[in-house]
């Protein structure tokens, strides 16, 4: 019989000295402790796409398609999604088309060996397809025309990517609140993209969030830090899918005024 897994709780997402976690248990509607309630802000470059669920979910051809890779390099592959829409949107079929790490270098099948999804395989894998994509921290910066993304590793499991998002409003108070504050999202496979994590908190740092999704039944634990990666957002990144050769370069997305608040 599996052993139960409580619930975690939603600890502190900021760093006590340099890049030792907090472990403070957060308040309540905040991501931070009592302590660190201006907790620093990482800095931004202006490249942060917004948070648009609504540009992954709304269409299931698109969201069936697309998984936690193409989100976090915000890279939307129509002819993809029109190759699942005309699968009936089954799930399967088009699960098997998804972007995965080294496919446009030609090691599209590396990750199929449980013994190669760890950090280290990984970050040769994503850098072979976008040699641009750099190591980088939670406070680095980027250079221009880029931004970050997380990525971490239920070692010889599954991996799994975090897209930095920009504020929603500026801010105009000495304290920060949530929608003053850069925060993060993700796109679990096929499913909707969503700004919450493993407990349900808002993801201010990726690394210090709750990954652990074990407590709801499932046997994912992204226990790896594999660290953060400043991704060019210009439309210069190349993903593939099975079915691609060499990949597709992405195309830049023009937002409506109305998304970016």
């Amino acid at each position: 019989m599996a052993k139960t897994i409580k619930k975690p709780i939603p600890k502190c997402q900021c760093y006590e000295q340099g890049t030792r976690p907090c472990g403070r248990r957060a308040l309540p509607n905040s991501v931070f402790c009592k302590k660190h309630q201006t907790c620093p802000v990482p800095p931004l470059t202006g490249a942060e796409p917004f948070y648009a669920p609504e540009k992954w979910n709304r269409d299931p051809a698109i969201q069936k398609s697309h998984n936690c890779y193409s989100f976090a390099m915000n890279f939307m592959d129509r002819p993809l999604a029109e190759k699942c829409r005309q699968d009936n949107n089954d799930s399967d079929k088009c699960r098997a088309r998804f972007h995965q790490p080294g496919s446009v270098h030609g090691e599209r099948d590396e990750l199929d060996s449980k013994e190669r999804r760890n950090c280290k395989a990984l970050d040769r894998l994503i850098r072979a397809d976008n040699p641009s994509v750099m190591k980088s921290s939670f406070y680095g910066k980027c250079p221009p025309k880029t931004s970050k993304m997380f990525m971490t590793v239920d070692r010889g499991e599954d991996f799994h990517f975090y897209l930095q998002n920009p504020p929603e409003v500026v801010a105009n108070k000495t304290k920060p609140t949530m929608d003053t504050i850069p925060l993060y999202s993700d796109k679990g496979g096929s499913n909707p993209a969503k700004r919450e994590d493993a407990v349900g908190q808002p993801i201010f740092n990726p690394e210090l969030a709750s990954r652990d999704f074990r407590w709801k039944g499932s046997n994912l634990n992204y226990e790896d830090s594999c660290g953060f990666y400043c991704v060019p957002r210009d439309g210069s990144v190349r993903l593939a899918s099975s079915s691609q050769n060499g990949g597709r370069r992405s195309r830049r997305v023009r937002w409506k005024k109305s998304l970016r608040k």
